[in-house]
Order: C-alpha cells, then structure tokens, then sequence
C-alpha cells in the first residue's frame, strides 16, 4: 500500500496499492470495500481530496488523472498527460486542480468541465506544488535552487525565489499564513509569498528529509530523517527545538492534527508513535501492524489517526485512547469472478477466494 487519503467531508478513505494495481474506496465506519477501481500502475500514488466537494484525484495509470466522484468512485473526469505525473494539488477554493507532468509542464485543470485551461512550460520536471490558503499563489520547485511563485491561474510567473539551497525538494505554504517553506536535506528558508522576501533561514543539517509537514497553528516545522527520530523547528526562532526519539527505525512519515498539539509517526519498526508537540512527550505507542508502516493521516477533526502499512491493511486508531477501532484489509483478487473459468483445482479455487475472489453465476 503506497498512500492513503481520508475525505474530509464524509466517512470514506481510499488506497493505493502497488501490489496489484488498484485503487480501493473504503467504508471506515461499517469496515468494508465498497468499490474497486483496477488497473493502476505500480507507481500511482499520488491522491488528493476537494477541499469542498466529495470528489478525489488520483494519478490514473501514471500518465493519467482521474478525478472520482468520492461516494460512488465512479470517474467523472479523465485528465490525459503526455509523460508521467509528478504532483497534484487542488487549489483552496476548490476551483482548479494543477498538475506536474515528467513532459516539464504544469497544467491547470478546471474541476467542474474537466478541461485544461491552461498549459505552462518550465525548464524542468516540477517535484512539488502547493497553493497559498488565499488562492492567491501556485508555488513550483524542480530541484534547483529556485522557486517560481505563479498568478493563481498559473499564466504569469510573479516572482523567481533565489534561494541558497541548492536542490529545493518540497514547497508548502502554511495553513494559516501567507509564508512558503522551501525545504532540502541542508536547510528550509521561509518567505513571504506576497513580498517574495525570505524572512527566515532554518539549517537542518540532517542526511534526507523522508517527509515535512508544517503545524496547523503555522508555528514549528516538524521533520522525519533516517536517524529514527523525528526533529522541530520553531519558525519565528529559527532554531531547532527538539528531537523526539523513541523509534527503533527509520521514521517514514510526520502528521500533524488539527488540535494543534499532538503529531504521529510512521516507522519501519512497525509501530506508529503519537506524541505532544508542546512538550515532547511520547503520548502512546500503537501497535499491530505487522510490517513496515508507511504512512499516517490525521481525520479532520483529530480524533482518528490511520495508518498504511507494507502488511498490506489500514487500520482505524481512537486517538484518545490509543486504540485500534478496525482493521481494513486487503486481498489480492478481491472481488475477481472465478466462476467458468478453467484448469483450477478445488485447493486452487479456494486459496484464490482467501486473496478474496469470488465463484459466482452472473446473469443477464
């Protein structure tokens, strides 16, 4: 399972696998599957949800973004690029999706006609976006050590950020103001977008940044390295403040909820960690996944944490009390018709309905 996506507007979670190429739509409160979406590449993953509306993105096929109506999955709209997909984002108001493509353009997507109305090409492949929460800006990197800040239509380049880091990862705007976080392995600068002025240099100094998220109150910068921990920065002090250690491998992902206080953590060693960002304090230890655990999100009002793991389940977390509510899992031909086919044995045909295959008559 690559990355995991909950719907802020209603109870439903989806998956991408890169074990057998799906997409899978989840019911998180009554533990089931509802839909299947199929063929999809051994790298999709890249989702994003509306911000508004119960609709979802996804990079269909690798050189394909399809954008699904949330309740039902079904595609309402086929977003064709000529090469491979590199990042997606909608925008704050929920108007527009953008999109970077490995064919070095960014394209602007419009949600409701599903048209692309605008086309821009750069110098390099783009590696992230981020739109500002005033749709106001559209931030780009490639790599260098330049950050381009486009109109929100993404027809003008408005301001080229210069900045002393020499390969520019991720760009992230702030949740709640209108500062960018420019981030590398060697430092993250912050500026102010609307001034295009740095304000702040924080040095890192760490060997790779595995993920980045920036707290909902837009105060500390919290960093996940290979050295098993997990680091914070305060932005207005441009100093580290802590490292919060307890991890027995490498660290795969930061969140950070919406209290403004508690953040989780992915590792390697199986166990997600929640800890109280005020303090440093490691507040619980969740346990049960039995491989690696890659990814973790927040629901939008904190109270459940869910978690993805190489064991190839989902699991549903009670904050508060630490506990495990459910378990989604994964079967490999889940709802495969093996009905008429031929050449399969009873012992065949019965480990094939454990992976979650179905023997079944369809009629007309």
């Amino acid at each position: 399972m690559n990355c995991i996506s909950l719907n802020p507007n209603n109870h439903t979670l989806v998956s991408s696998s890169s074990q057998d190429d799906t997409l899978r739509f989840w019911d998180i409160y009554r533990e089931e599957c509802i839909d299947i979406q199929r063929g999809y590449d051994s790298h999709a993953h890249l989702v994003a949800f509306h911000p508004t509306r119960d609709i979802f993105a996804s990079n269909r096929k690798f050189k394909e973004i399809q954008i699904f109506n949330t309740n039902t999955s079904h595609a309402l709209f086929r977003l064709r690029s000529s090469q491979a997909v590199s990042s997606i984002v909608f925008s704050r108001n929920g108007q527009f999706l953008a999109s970077s493509s490995f064919d070095k353009t960014i394209k602007i997507w419009d949600i409701n006609t599903g048209e692309c109305i605008n086309v821009i090409s750069v110098d390099a492949i783009v590696t992230s976006l981020s739109f500002d929460h005033n749709n106001q800006f559209l931030a780009s990197c490639d790599g260098s050590n330049m950050v381009k800040i486009w109109n929100s239509d993404c027809n003008k380049i408005l301001k080229t950020l210069i900045t002393d880091i020499s390969s520019v990862d991720k760009v992230i705007f702030s949740s709640k103001r209108e500062e960018l976080a420019c981030c590398s392995k060697e430092s993250i600068e912050l500026w102010n977008a609307e001034s295009c002025q740095r304000v702040k240099v924080i040095s890192v100094e760490i060997d790779f940044i595995e993920s980045i998220a920036i707290s909902t109150d837009g105060k500390t910068i919290l960093g996940a390295d290979r050295e098993y921990d997990i680091k914070i920065w305060d932005i207005a002090e441009s100093i580290f403040l802590r490292r919060l250690r307890g991890h027995k491998n490498r660290v795969m992902c930061v969140a950070a909820s919406s209290d403004g206080y508690t953040i989780a953590s992915a590792s390697l060693d199986r166990t997600i960690k929640l800890w109280n960002l005020r303090t440093g304090e490691c507040i619980n230890t969740l346990e049960g996944h039995s491989y690696w655990v890659l990814s973790v999100a927040f629901s939008p009002d904190g109270s459940l944490l869910i978690s993805s793991s190489k064991d190839e389940t989902i699991r549903i977390w009670d904050v508060r009390t630490g506990k495990c509510l459910r378990v989604l899992t994964e079967k490999l031909y889940e709802g495969m018709n093996i009905m008429g086919v031929k050449g399969l044995t009873e012992a065949e045909k019965s480990n094939l309905k454990a992976l979650g295959a179905i023997e079944k008559e369809v009629r007309d």
